[in-house]
């Protein structure tokens, strides 16, 4: 198994403030719902701050169809998959950028097999597609060994 820039869980909980605040998300939610397309724009800004090209970046972000709505947002919000990557015994990787807005790094000392990237943004898989690609090879050789 594989994450990318991904955390646990989207919104924080007492026993995982490593996440977004309740209050932040409930913002989120609420301007993506009234003016989707404006909250997409801040949104792939926020992904690719960090990045060399953020500019460039966020807008192929902001091109992608279906990179944001409500109904997302909602499944994101409830989204807890703690315990399943508790109990998950085969390998893993989770990969976490060190210029992420989003996820916190701090995740990274919460989850078994974590590694950080220096100098990547949010929206590494996409601005960097090799590293992604080396660790996947990298996790699979591990699993062959």
């Amino acid at each position: 198994m594989i994450s990318l820039a991904a955390n646990a869980c989207f919104v924080a909980h007492d026993d995982w403030p490593e996440a977004m605040p309740v209050a932040t998300f409930d913002a989120f939610l609420a301007g993506c719902e009234a003016d989707s397309r404006a909250t997409l724009k801040r949104f792939a800004l926020f992904c690719a701050q960090g990045s060399g090209q953020a500019r460039g970046l966020a807008r192929q972000l902001q091109a992608a169809p279906g990179a944001l709505s409500p109904a997302l947002l909602r499944v994101l919000g409830e989204l807890d998959t703690r315990q399943a990557l508790g109990a998950f015994d085969g390998p893993q990787l989770h990969l976490f950028a060190e210029q992420d807005g989003l996820v916190p790094q701090a995740v990274a000392g919460r989850v078994l097999c974590s590694q950080v990237l220096a100098g990547a943004c949010h929206a590494f898989p996409v601005e960097s597609p090799g590293l992604v690609a080396q660790a996947m090879l990298a996790l699979r050789g591990r699993a062959d060994a």
